[in-house]
């Protein structure tokens, strides 16, 4: 089977297109988006509009998608069941809240870039009536997805245990990034594989990641402005992919990358990339 990739896209609606072309170079492949489809970090956030798109599209064709859970949709999910739950509003959902806001006439008198905890609750109510479906798609989503030789995460697992897929915790599955990347006992030094199989996921820009490998058996990954796929490997051993491109900030031309995979031997096949 082929397995096209996305993720960590953040309100990025202008990534389908470029979606579209790649799954027309490859009509047969299923796609899973592996989280992130809200929280825009610019000044153009679009709300919850990605996020219904992705719901459309796996509506769609459910036979050919898959989407995941990422952790700023496991945040908005807190906190529409439970407005106690507040974290959420200070990584992004603030803004989105106040984009849906607009959306739903909802907005303050005068601009404010970001929503207010009154305002906040006032949109969370209205999309409870207005939304429950796709408030519901979401809180449902599932933190993994394996075929073959794949397994498609948010952020990543937990390397220490024996039993990695089951025993991850939410917070490995979402928020997990120096652990899943590193020896835990030579920080800043990659880990090797100890799944069995590639592991494609994302969370944090590539650019950002930095580290290098024991016995220098491959060149050290160095910290860059650009955000391409890369490929966590020691020879001999599968692959950990990291795909984060770095879409939904303040540079409205990253549109996310989009990885092709074969799951038949776990590894990249094209690429699209910002």
């Amino acid at each position: 089977m082929i397995v096209i990739a996305l993720g960590d896209l953040h309100g990025q609606l202008a990534v389908l297109p470029r979606l579209r072309r790649v799954q027309a170079r490859y009509p047969e492949a299923t796609t899973v988006f592996i989280g992130d489809y809200i929280d825009c970090f610019g000044d153009d956030n679009p709300g919850l509009a990605l996020l219904a798109e992705i719901r459309a599209i796996e509506e769609a064709d459910p036979l050919h998608t898959k989407a995941l859970m990422g952790n700023h949709e496991y945040g908005a999910v807190s906190f529409f069941s439970d407005p106690a739950k507040r974290d959420w509003l200070h990584y992004g959902g603030a803004a989105t809240l106040a984009a849906e806001a607009k959306r739903l006439g909802l907005s303050p008198t005068r601009e404010v870039p970001y929503a207010s905890e009154q305002l906040a609750l006032a949109v969370r109510q209205a999309l409870l009536a207005r939304e429950p479906t796709l408030l519901d798609w979401t809180a449902a989503l599932p933190m993994s997805w394996s075929v073959g030789r794949l397994t498609f995460v948010h952020a990543g697992l937990d390397q220490t245990s024996n039993h990695p897929f089951e025993d991850s915790t939410v917070a490995d599955y979402l928020w997990l990034r120096g652990g899943y990347w590193y020896d835990p006992n030579n920080w800043q030094v990659f880990d090797h594989n100890r799944f069995g199989r590639t592991v494609v996921a994302g969370h944090t820009p590539t650019g950002m990641i930095a580290g290098r490998y024991h016995g220098d058996v491959r060149a050290a990954k160095l910290a860059s402005p650009r955000n391409p796929i890369y490929a966590i490997q020691y020879p001999g051993e599968p692959p950990r992919y990291l795909i984060d491109g770095g879409a939904g900030g303040r540079d409205p031309r990253l549109l996310g990358n989009i990885g092709v995979f074969d799951s038949e031997t776990g590894l990249l096949m094209d690429a699209v990339e910002d």
